[in-house]
């Protein structure tokens, strides 16, 4: 528990939620600090209580928190123990997010004292290396937080992935194959600096969540590559417009790559787009076509120049 003197006579407490009362009016608060979490999709505020209760419970690498104010909550966060490659050797790293506050309390610097006792919390298991998604980089740069690698955002047809001569070796996935993907994804961590192990929670979700497809390359009863996706529709009145979001591709070789590869290239009579978000910066070498279909020029090629051949000592005139 971490006590904050709050001017006059009001006193901020932050202390782990545990009553079931403790974790509605935490959903209540995040409902109102991210409101398109809700917004077009199946879940309820009920739904989303049950969830944070067993991710607590059954999950030993998640713990929610909440801030009061003279005995009422204003607001809450998420706490990870993460495990990170740091050059070959594995590393206790902490983590936060789901940082919300009470919409009445805004500006009221809530959220810096949760993210304090963040650090703390950690500080007291000798865990000096900590990580979050800076969705205001602006905060958490003054808080000292710097910037990890890039993320490169793709969107583009199926048959921009190159086509291999088979997929014979390609399965679905369900949950009674979880470890065979566990393996494959701890092998490829290990060869990767910066690369967290997955949480039971992140497990869990890949598997339990209906909307998610898991394709994986098996060869000789191992699982060497797989990929997670969904459809996202892209049309209300075409319902063979979708795009195919990739959520993860973990490969180990590049059979698996190029196999699950071929896969994608399959979809184009269904899929519009396939959208892509990774941090592997050569991606556009693997691509045939990176053009995303908005036809921008970037940057606007105005002058003679542009039109210059990429030779070397060729002059600009």
């Amino acid at each position: 528990m971490q006590q904050f003197e709050n001017g006059g006579d009001m006193m901020r407490v932050v202390e782990k939620l545990l009553k079931e009362q403790d974790f509605v009016a935490f959903v209540n608060i995040v409902v109102g600090a991210y409101p398109g979490r809700l917004n077009g999709t199946q879940i309820t505020k009920e739904q989303l209580k049950k969830l944070f209760m067993q991710n607590q419970s059954n999950d030993e690498s998640l713990h929610y928190y909440g801030l009061w104010e003279n005995d009422k909550l204003i607001g809450g966060m998420r706490l990870h123990d993460f495990q990170m490659n740091l050059f070959s050797k594995m590393l206790p790293i902490g983590g936060v997010g789901l940082v919300a506050v009470d919409l009445l309390h805004k500006k009221e610097k809530a959220a810096k004292e949760l993210i304090q006792h963040f650090f703390n919390i950690f500080l007291e298991k000798n865990i000096h290396f900590l990580a979050l998604y800076p969705f205001r980089p602006d905060f958490y740069k003054k808080m000292g937080f710097g910037y990890g690698p890039k993320i490169y955002q793709y969107l583009v047809e199926p048959s921009s992935f190159p086509k291999g001569p088979t997929k014979k070796h390609l399965k679905y996935l369900t949950v009674e194959d979880q470890q065979q993907l566990v393996d494959c994804y701890n092998r490829v961590v290990a060869k990767k600096h910066g690369m967290f192990l997955k949480t039971q929670s992140e497990l869990s979700f890949i598997f339990n969540n209906p909307d998610n497809y898991v394709i994986a390359m098996e060869q000789e009863g191992t699982v060497q590559g797989y990929i997670a996706f969904s459809f996202n529709k892209q049309s209300d009145s075409n319902f063979m417009l979708n795009n195919l979001v990739i959520k993860e591709w973990i490969y180990e070789t590049p059979e698996a790559l190029l196999e699950l590869s071929t896969f994608l290239n399959s979809q184009a009579d269904q899929v519009n787009r396939i959208e892509w978000n990774t941090q592997e910066e050569n991606v556009h070498f693997f691509l045939e076509d990176v053009r995303n279909g908005t036809n921008h020029l970037i940057p606007r090629c105005l002058s003679r120049k542009c039109r210059v051949r990429n030779w070397s000592n060729v002059p600009y005139n």
